[in-house]
């Protein structure tokens, strides 16, 4: 299955990282993966909200 997670800051930032998961316990790895990919772009981005949400594709 693909799947596309999109982090977006408070100032309208974002990061889009699309993967393929086997199972839907990968969606956990991918989710901290695009998490990682935010930081390291915009290390001096401020606090994001914490509130997920999960369209379908």
């Amino acid at each position: 299955m693909n799947v596309k997670i999109v982090v977006r800051g408070p100032d309208w930032r974002q990061v889009e990282h699309l993967a393929e998961i086997d199972a839907e316990q990968d969606v956990v790895r991918v989710v901290a993966e695009a998490m990682a990919m935010f930081w390291d772009f915009y290390p001096d981005a401020p606090p994001l909200q914490k509130t997920i949400l999960i369209d379908h594709a």
